[in-house]
């Protein structure tokens, strides 16, 4: 009798260790690396070193497995326990957290490492200019504008799609109330379809190829006139560097606007763009982002500057929500008219 309670406590023991020893989490959406870290009493680079096999841990999607050993942070080796024909299996944590971002502050060493919300995990929406969604998922960007007097605004809806991790696809519309309507009336402007090619994607180093056809409706009010239409063809690329707390990437844009959708004897009007994006993160909650364009219109003397400064709040990694200011600068270095602001909300799933 003693025996069988000897083998029975054993056989206990080590299935206890067996199963604190290979520990796993399962990745929930709204989940930071930081936090599964911390939870699991360990840093971002132990977590990493507990995964060999994920070249990026900043790289996470729901679902995904992830070894978090012992819980002391420390690496270890899943040994399998036997005793008298009894199978023990490995005990799965799938301990769900809250998907709203952790409302308390980074810890002074992650914030000073660049742990957690990480400016290089470009597949989180928080208006990083590199975003670009993981395969398999859509997101949908929501902006409206106005100016100054409020009274003029315009809503854009940009909702793609990622093929892969390195590909997507992408529609875009705005509708406004604008001088081609009568006052007060609000209407549909532009229709737009477009995709984006990652051509490189190093741990920090980004590069994007786009290009978007976008139909215009011209002064009509009517979209199946095309000669009454206006077919703005764009063709673009980015370049630039990203590290867990700040983002920055040039860009070169041209656009080619023409009447009818292949109206090439048309001279239509050659737009030159180019600029500079970035992003700041403060924390896993704030960040800010700037762009600033340098505009040439067929290489004329009626060259501009354009601005725009944002400031975003991240509701978790799926959503963001931000209010920005934009502004001209006009070929006599002065402030142009269209001086204005504008909220909008981001989610990816």
């Amino acid at each position: 009798m003693k025996k069988h309670i000897v083998l029975l406590s054993v056989a206990g023991s080590l299935l206890v260790v067996g199963s604190a020893m290979a520990a796993t989490y399962t990745v929930q959406k709204g989940d930071w690396v930081s936090t599964i870290a911390s939870k699991h009493g360990m840093t971002t680079k132990q977590l990493a070193a507990l995964n060999p096999k994920i070249t990026d841990i900043n790289r996470i999607y729901p679902g995904q497995v992830l070894n978090v050993g012992d819980g002391t942070g420390t690496v270890t080796k899943t040994t399998t326990a036997k005793a008298t024909k009894t199978k023990t299996t490995t005990a799965t944590k799938t301990a769900r957290r809250d998907v709203v971002a952790p409302t308390q502050p980074m810890a002074a060493s992650t914030a000073a490492t660049g742990e957690g919300h990480c400016a290089t995990c470009d597949n989180v929406i928080n208006g990083n200019p590199l975003y670009r969604p993981a395969e398999g998922r859509f997101y949908s960007v929501t902006s409206a504008e106005t100016d100054t007097s409020f009274k003029p605004y315009a809503l854009t809806e940009q909702f793609g799609f990622g093929i892969t991790d390195r590909l997507s696809v992408f529609l875009k519309t705005t509708g406004s109330t604008s001088d081609s309507f009568k006052s007060g009336t609000f209407g549909w402007n532009n229709f737009g379809l477009g995709a984006s090619f990652r051509w490189l994607n190093d741990a920090n180093w980004k590069g994007d190829i786009y290009g978007t056809l976008t139909a215009n409706r011209g002064l009509e009010k009517t979209w199946w006139h095309q000669d009454d239409n206006l077919y703005l063809w764009t063709a673009g690329t980015k370049f630039g560097y990203a590290t867990c707390s700040w983002t920055v990437n040039g860009l070169f844009e041209y656009d080619y606007l023409n009447t009818g959708a292949f109206n090439w004897n048309d001279q239509g009007l050659h737009l030159y763009k180019v600029g500079l994006e970035g992003q700041y993160a403060f924390n896993e909650d704030w960040n800010v982002a700037a762009t600033v364009l340098y505009i040439m219109p067929n290489n004329s003397d009626f060259n501009y500057f354009s601005g725009k400064l944002g400031l975003n709040y991240n509701i978790d990694t799926t959503k963001f929500v931000g209010v920005y200011v934009f502004q001209t600068l006009d070929n006599d270095n002065k402030f142009a008219d269209d001086t204005g602001l504008g909220v909008q909300f981001g989610i990816d799933f």
